[in-house]
């Protein structure tokens, strides 16, 4: 089902955060009801948190991004730039932001013979101003450093593992802009993590089990490579994907840990149509799905 949209009182940090919350349950494959069992945070609050009428707290985001298999620090910056414009108006909206509280009327006056206000204290209102901007600045100078080593880090890691390599086994690529590592053949029986093609992938085919299991097709055509992914499954279930002949597998070996991918390698192929996954639980009937 399509997302609706999200109001425009929202700003563009906001935006960004709950777009993202949403990209994160898609590929968690849950409902709100599953969420709301696995955060402790009703279901009603998820859909206010969705529909950007109500910022969840970080535990929350946590365990969502947990349930996707994204790492939090990035999210969690999101919604610190967020939070600091939360329930404000963006310039020019003419409503109030979503779930601000708007102010209590003020109680009719009677009149008397002096209406006049009383006289404002006029210099104790720059120093507080003062203080509210050098704690707003400080607090983003801090949120943007956690963007950015969410950013560096994993490049400076790579480059990390790429040092002392030899030069005919470093992948020839653009770190700098991120780039896929490897592209049809080279792609074959590699881990699409690894490879940076799990990023911007797409779901092909999916499948719900009865015991609660997911599983499904993933395909991303930078990387012309197809390759299955399981999840809430239980320790010895297996997933196989298979394509003219060639097949890779991957086992749940991780008890307690379910909610967690589990990822075969990637299968080289300009299309994943003819793409077969088949999930094996430990005990009970195989399932397959495509082809």
């Amino acid at each position: 089902m399509p997302w609706k949209p999200l109001p425009r009182t929202l700003g563009p940090e906001c935006r960004r955060f709950v777009t993202r919350l949403r990209e994160l349950k898609d590929e968690a494959g849950v409902s709100l009801a599953a969420l709301a069992e696995r955060t402790a945070y009703s279901r009603s609050s998820w859909d206010r948190c969705l529909h950007g009428r109500a910022l969840p707290p970080p535990q929350a985001v946590e365990v969502l991004c947990r349930l996707a298999g994204q790492p939090a620090g990035p999210v969690l910056a999101l919604r610190d730039l967020a939070e600091l414009t939360w329930g404000r108006r963006p310039a020019g909206s003419g409503t109030p932001a979503p779930d601000a509280t708007p102010a209590a009327e003020e109680p009719q006056r009677t009149a008397t013979a002096d209406t006049r206000p009383p006289a404002r204290t006029e210099d104790a209102r720059p120093a507080r101003d003062a203080g509210t901007r050098a704690r707003h600045s400080v607090r983003v100078v801090a949120v943007t450093a956690v963007l950015a080593a969410a950013v560096t880090l994993p490049l400076s890691w790579w480059l990390a593992g790429a040092v002392g390599r030899p030069a005919a086994s470093r992948p020839a690529v653009a770190v700098s802009t991120a780039q896929v590592l490897c592209a049809g053949r080279g792609c074959g029986g590699e881990s699409p993590k690894e490879m940076w093609c799990a990023t911007g992938s797409e779901s092909v085919v999916r499948k719900r089990l009865e015991s609660g299991a997911f599983f499904e097709v993933r395909y991303r055509a930078a990387c012309g490579a197809a390759w299955g992914r399981m999840w809430f499954s239980r320790p010895g279930d297996r997933l196989v994907v298979t394509l003219a002949g060639e097949r890779y597998g991957v086992t749940d070996t991780d008890p307690g840990v379910g909610d967690q991918y589990h990822v075969t390698p990637m299968l080289a192929t300009d299309s994943p149509r003819g793409v077969t996954a088949c999930y094996v639980p430990d005990r009970g009937p195989r399932v397959c799905i495509g082809g």
